[in-house]
């Protein structure tokens, strides 16, 4: 029997096979944008970031407090500002629930990972699924550098958020953006005197803004002096004693801005007309703000500008 040789393949056809086999499996491999095809966020700017990074369609649950953009609002409530519910979050089927250490509850989130869901909890990679933190490690980021208790913590977080969601580059030229307006801010207030500001978040009793926080760091892009910065407590409740003493000459009235009721707000401003001796209230300087847009999210340089114009309107 003759020996006929085989028949090789030209690298060209090989080649070519490669190329049509891939271009056939290519739709059915995953991509890092669909990774997390149904995302549960714990947190009201959270949700907002993934909205901002583009993720919005892949978010199916979110807190009660969730209320940026308009259309979370017909979205399943999964949490409060504190505690989530891991019934209803089980019952979404997620495969990425996104949370914080300082307001996840550690007991529900251990009911999560025990029940093999993926949870990203920034600021604590020990809540947090291996995968997720690998995830984010092999590009460089540490989980429990994260959070959102500062602006460059906040501005971190959005990139690592992006990183784990196929948003990378969408996430950094928006951090970009958020750092060069606020690098502006910061140059046009250094050049101006600093006022005297109270921030409150809350009535009955007088809840403000202490030191070490979101608000307290805001001074330094808005020309302020945060009148109780030297309290340990973030959020401190503050007496009445205090509040004259303190004698801020603006008021930033963030409680006003979150109750929306008409009553809550006259409440509010009847509660004001005791204290005529404070340089805020004398002279007509406290503003009623919206908490809403108070939060670590990409539009946060905004309101900050709109903060500064209330304080410096001659020094824009």
């Amino acid at each position: 029997m003759k020996w006929v040789p085989p028949v090789r393949k030209s690298p060209f056809k090989l080649r070519s096979l490669f190329l049509l086999s891939f271009c056939l499996l290519w739709p059915a491999l995953p991509s890092p944008a669909s990774a997390y095809a149904r995302i549960v966020s714990l947190k009201p700017n959270i949700t907002e970031i993934l909205f901002a990074l583009g993720v919005g369609p892949q978010v199916v649950g979110v807190t009660q407090f969730c209320k940026r953009p308009p259309e979370v609002k017909a979205l399943p409530k999964v949490a409060d500002y504190l505690q989530a519910f891991p019934e209803a979050i089980l019952l979404l089927k997620p495969d990425l629930v996104l949370g914080t250490k300082e307001n996840g509850s550690q007991k529900e989130i251990q009911f999560l990972l025990d029940r093999g869901l993926s949870v990203l909890t920034l600021g604590s990679s020990a809540d947090s699924s291996s995968a997720e933190i690998q995830a984010l490690k092999s590009r460089g980021i540490e989980v429990d550098g994260l959070g959102f208790a500062t602006l460059d913590q906040t501005t971190r977080s959005i990139e690592a958020m992006g990183e784990l969601l196929g948003r990378g580059e969408a996430a950094k030229e928006m951090t970009r953006r958020m750092r060069s307006e606020l690098d502006t801010l910061k140059q046009k207030a250094a050049s101006l005197p600093k006022i005297r500001v109270l921030y409150v978040v809350g009535y009955q009793p007088l809840v403000v803004a202490g030191g070490n926080n979101f608000f307290d760091e805001a001074g330094d892009y808005i020309g302020a002096e945060n009148v109780a910065h030297q309290s340990r407590l973030k959020y401190p409740y503050y007496t009445t004693e205090l509040l004259i003493r303190a004698a801020p000459e603006v008021v930033f009235d963030f409680a006003m801005g979150s109750e929306a009721e008409a009553n809550a707000r006259s409440q509010n401003g009847e509660f004001w007309k005791q204290f005529s001796s404070i340089p805020a209230v004398k002279n007509g300087r406290v503003y009623a703000l919206d908490i809403e847009k108070m939060r670590a999210v990409p539009s946060l340089p905004e309101t900050l500008k709109e903060l500064f114009l209330l304080l410096h309107p001659k020094g824009n």
